[in-house]
């Protein structure tokens, strides 16, 4: 048989006299599944902006902006280097804003011709001459250099992406 629930009634007397009082009676004359619902749904709405400013925040914690110059180094000895070779580097991206995150394009000519360019995230390893280029091709030696760029902003509704560092050129075998 169905069970008729009843809120009770607060007595406008005892809630002008002590409304905590009055509350907690009230809360107490009620369901235990009534009670468990209340508190289920005061705590959403209490956690309701915590949980919003964590899955919609787009600020960049990683790096935050600084005077301090970004930096790109190989760790590699360019002597060593040839087509084939694993290139990695250490990066520093200071000054990102907001949504921007560093991105690394190491760029490789052969009389004053690109013949290869890999556009990665930093931590990648980078094999000179890819997986297909002209490079690969050609075979040889190239003069290549390292770009550490700074993606993911706007201005106007338009993409921008900034020169952060460089490395200096170098020569490969």
């Amino acid at each position: 048989m169905a069970k008729i629930v009843s809120f009770g009634r607060i007595k406008p007397k005892d809630f002008r006299e002590n409304p905590v009082k009055a509350l907690l009676e009230w809360f107490l004359s009620l369901d235990g599944f009534v009670k468990a619902t209340i508190v289920i749904g005061i705590i959403l709405i209490a956690a309701t902006p915590f949980i919003v400013n964590n899955l919609y925040s787009t600020k960049q914690n990683a790096a935050k902006p600084s005077s301090d110059p970004s930096t790109i180094v190989m760790n590699e000895d360019p002597i060593t280097l040839s087509l084939g070779s694993n290139v990695t580097f250490s990066t520093l991206a200071n000054g990102l804003k907001g949504p921007e995150y560093p991105m690394v394009y190491l760029e490789c000519k052969q009389n004053s011709a690109v013949v290869y360019g890999q556009l990665d995230h930093p931590e990648v390893t980078f094999v000179l001459g890819g997986g297909s280029s002209q490079w690969k091709l050609n075979g040889g030696s190239a003069t290549c250099k390292a770009y550490l760029y700074a993606y993911g902003g706007k201005n106007r509704g338009y993409d921008v992406i900034r020169l952060l560092a460089e490395t200096p050129t170098f020569d490969t075998n």
